[in-house]
């Protein structure tokens, strides 16, 4: 079987069906107006990938208010008329079915991430969630009073992605930023928000409770990109418990992984109502570092391993979340033949996350292949990412993020 024939299969999520097994994960561009909507050049892109038949689009990381920005031209969820005209057009052009009857199979779904910035604010005062926090770890910190309001900028900020057009949205956990950093051992605030397993997680529990009573569609999405483990990171989720006990020095179990919590977490999950779990972790595929043609990095298959950890997770509930994996940029040509392995072995969807930057048009260019190996033929017919990493360097300062080799 040519294993293109895997990608080509449909995918339900939820009660939607997407027309693919490609994932576009949430690329931050760091080039929104202003106001915090879509520049030209933004729209622009995200017409390429639009043209490009992915099955799901995850719309770059979005600030839930204009104070709490991770990037200084971050796009923005607001109640201002210009904002909320731009995202509507938006989500419209985006879903506007086309005319080719060849395209008829089906649509691309398009969910958007959102987040709150907390240490990473550039658009106030950054604020650790924690004392301790390794990202800031002198403070200062949130009180339960600055929590309970961004909460509700979450849930504020759903309402307006659902009502501007959204079919989903991306509840972002994963890789340091805002909701992800309550789910660490090292946490350990003495309010509703930190300590045991429960107050942990109170953030997300309570933000789907009242996220979902206040968009009441049923064929709405909710999607979550989280860390399956964070990396070997001493207190951090997946590892044995907080870093540092209050008056007893180090704590050893800090340095070993623990699934308890990470299983835990995703029975929790699935009682929530997600449906959809796109996998990553603290660590990244090492950019710069790789060499497909010659070995995979063993980081590579940690990622993997996350992700079907996760999927067994899920069937031992006879749950159908599907679960998305990551990583796959840097595996470049290889990335077909090995992710339809993947997809063969229960993994329901790839996500690509800096080819897109240069190759927009990946699944079209992929799936529309004559019956060759996908790899002998995209290396004449695509650009192909070379994981060098030099893209992330516009998300510091003014930005925009783009590739470095093909624009």
């Amino acid at each position: 079987m040519n294993p293109i024939d895997s990608f080509k299969k449909e995918c339900q999520i939820g009660g939607r069906i997407a027309r693919n097994r490609f994932l576009a994960q949430p690329c931050e561009h760091n080039h929104a107006r202003a106001d915090g909507a879509f520049s030209n050049p933004l729209l622009d892109f995200y017409r390429r990938m639009k043209a490009g038949n992915w099955g799901v689009v995850v719309v770059e990381t979005t600030a839930t208010s204009a104070r709490e920005k991770c990037r200084k031209h971050e796009l923005v969820l607001t109640d201002e008329a210009k904002n909320e005209g731009s995202w509507q057009n938006f989500f419209q052009e985006m879903k506007t079915k086309e005319t080719d009857q060849r395209r008829a199979e089906g649509d691309t779904l398009w969910v958007l991430q959102i987040t709150a910035a907390g240490h990473m604010n550039v658009a106030g005062p950054p604020r650790a969630l924690f004392n301790g926090q390794r990202e800031l770890p002198n403070g200062p910190v949130l009180s339960t009073d600055e929590i309970d309001a961004r909460l509700d900028e979450y849930v504020h900020a759903t309402r307006l992605a659902y009502e501007r057009g959204a079919d989903g949205i991306d509840f972002k956990q994963c890789h340091g930023y805002f909701a992800g950093v309550f789910l660490r051992p090292n946490n350990q605030r003495l309010d509703d928000y930190g300590g045991c397993f429960e107050n942990r997680t109170r953030f997300v529990e309570e933000y789907m409770r009242r996220a979902k009573k206040e968009v009441g569609d049923n064929n709405f999405l909710w999607t979550t990109r989280i860390n399956g483990w964070d990396g070997g990171y001493p207190g951090g989720f997946g590892m044995g418990g907080p870093a540092v006990l209050e008056r007893t020095g180090t704590n050893p179990n800090a340095w070993i992984r623990d699934i308890t919590e990470v299983e835990r977490f995703y029975g929790l999950l699935n009682t929530l109502g997600f449906d959809l779990v796109n996998v990553s972790a603290g660590i990244t595929v090492p950019t710069g570092k790789m060499n497909p043609k010659f070995a995979l990095h063993p980081n590579f298959f940690i990622l993997q391993d996350l992700a079907l950890h996760a999927k067994t997770c899920f069937r031992e509930r006879q749950s159908r979340v599907a679960i998305a994996s990551t990583g796959w940029s840097a595996l470049g040509l290889h990335a077909f033949t090995i992710g339809s392995c993947y997809l063969d072995h229960g993994i329901d969807l790839i996500g690509f996350g800096r080819w897109q930057l240069c190759e927009p048009l990946l699944p079209k260019k992929v799936l529309e292949a004559p019956n060759v190996d996908p790899s002998d033929y995209i290396q004449g017919n695509a650009n192909v990412c070379l994981a060098c990493g030099k893209c992330t360097t516009g998300l510091r300062g003014e930005g925009p993020v783009k590739c470095a080799i093909y624009e």
